[in-house]
C-alpha cells in the first residue's frame, strides 16, 4: 500500500513542470484583491497585432480599491483613471479608463481575464475580428 501511495505521489510530482505556474482562480473578487495588493507594470501591449509595449517602459500602475488607478513614471503622476472588475457571461471582465494622457488612453477598454498566475495578469480584448492583448506584472 505504501509503495502504491509513493508511486502516485511521484507520478503527480513528475507531471508538474517547475516552470509552469498554475492558473489562479478566475473571479472578479480575486482579480480585485490581486490588483490592489501590488504596484504593476505593463509587460505586453499588443494593439491590432502591433506590439507597443515600449510606450509603457518605466510606468507603474497603482490600483486603488475605490476604483481609481494612478499611473506614475518614477514619482511623477502621469494620469489618474478608473478601473473595475466584474463577471459577465461567465468570464472576468476588467474595465480600464484613462482620459488625460494619449499613451495611457490606448489602454482604455473593456478587457477580459485570459490568465492569472502569481504576479502576472494576461488580458485580452476582441472586436471586429482583431485581438488586443495586455499583460501586467507586479513590481
Amino acid at each position: 500500500m505504501k509503495r502504491i501511495l509513493s508511486l502516485c505521489i511521484l507520478a503527480a510530482l513528475m507531471a508538474c513542470s517547475p516552470e509552469e505556474e498554475p492558473d489562479i482562480q478566475r473571479t472578479d473578487e480575486f482579480l480585485f484583491d490581486a490588483l490592489v495588493s501590488s504596484r504593476w507594470k505593463v509587460t505586453l501591449f499588443e494593439d491590432d497585432g502591433v506590439v507597443e509595449t515600449k510606450n509603457f517602459d518605466g510606468i507603474s500602475f497603482t490600483f486603488i480599491p475605490n476604483g481609481q488607478v494612478e499611473a506614475y513614471r518614477g514619482t511623477q503622476l502621469l494620469d489618474v483613471g478608473s478601473w473595475r472588475s466584474y463577471t459577465e457571461d461567465g468570464r472576468v471582465e476588467f474595465e480600464l479608463e484613462f482620459e488625460n494622457d494619449p499613451i495611457l488612453e490606448e489602454l482604455s477598454d473593456t478587457w477580459y481575464q485570459d490568465r492569472m498566475t502569481n504576479g502576472r495578469l494576461s488580458l485580452r480584448e476582441e472586436s471586429d475580428g482583431s485581438e488586443d492583448r495586455l499583460n501586467f506584472e507586479t513590481l
